[in-house]
């Protein structure tokens, strides 16, 4: 086991319970880990069980088989609050709320934390503050959520995240939403974040550029193999990634230091 992880899964099994019949089984026998300050980019084709992954580390939905363990803790589906102070979420439906300011939306981060009575301390609103500094929104605290742009209402669910000071951070597709400058802001943000506060920062996401340049790991869902993990320019090097995306090719960039994607070219 490895002792520095703040995220590991022993022979998990993921998938969906069946009524009176066997479950429905997505990948199995998982045996994965994240370290603090670690980004991880999950990848797959749609319907390879990205976003089901993700949820079933949240917590969300429980495990067919094995455990998910963060902090040394083992995740147990039924009890939120307390998997609320190890991990805090974004997922990828937009917020539609009304009449709520950005500072409000992110100070719901803090909630595992404040008394019964629902009284944040001093602690809290500079929890509060941190985070909004941390994604340049400070002067945004008095904003409208509806008011944001794609970009601006995503950088506030990654304050709320860390608001809620946790010391993992999991993703569905946050750029998913986004045009690409500001889903390259996205990631080089999320990667800034990590290593500035030690947090592991885990993801699912289709941008396959932005991923072999930010990520420290990726976790390649592959129909006959499971999940192959590694460093990006290792699963370059070795054939993983171009196995797991049959139609495209990895070259080197102009630097010849680092990799892009080649798509191939569309017929007319």
């Amino acid at each position: 086991m490895n002792q520095d992880a703040i995220l590991i899964t022993e022979d998990l099994g993921i998938g969906y319970p069946k009524q009176g019949g066997k479950p429905y089984t997505v990948l199995s026998n998982l045996n994965l880990s994240v370290n603090r300050g670690q980004v991880v980019c999950i990848l797959g084709r749609n319907g390879s069980g990205k976003s089901t992954l993700l949820r079933t580390l949240a917590g969300i939905q429980s495990a067919l088989s094995g455990n998910v363990i963060i902090a040394q803790q083992k995740v147990n589906v039924n009890q939120q609050k307390h998997l609320a102070r190890l991990m805090s979420v974004v997922l990828t439906e937009k917020v539609q709320v009304k009449n709520l300011s950005v500072y409000d939306l992110v100070s719901m981060g803090r909630y595992p934390h404040i008394n019964w009575l629902g009284r944040m301390g001093n602690e809290d609103r500079e929890k509060i503050r941190e985070a909004l500094h941390q994604v340049s929104l400070d002067d945004f605290r008095s904003r409208d959520v509806q008011e944001l742009s794609d970009g601006e209402l995503q950088r506030t669910m990654i304050a709320k995240a860390l608001a809620q000071d946790t010391p993992l951070i999991l993703l569905d597709e946050p750029t998913a939403h986004l045009d690409l400058p500001n889903r390259i802001e996205t990631m080089l943000l999320l990667r800034e974040l990590a290593l500035e506060t030690n947090k592991a920062v885990v993801l699912t996401t289709h941008d396959l550029d932005l991923a072999l340049q930010t990520a420290d790991c990726l976790w390649l869902i592959q129909p006959d193999r499971g999940i192959v993990a590694g460093e990006p320019h290792e699963m370059v090097l070795n054939g993983s990634f171009e196995a797991s995306f049959e139609s495209i090719k990895v070259v080197k960039d102009a630097s010849g230091r680092g990799f892009r994607i080649q798509y191939p070219r569309i017929r007319k």
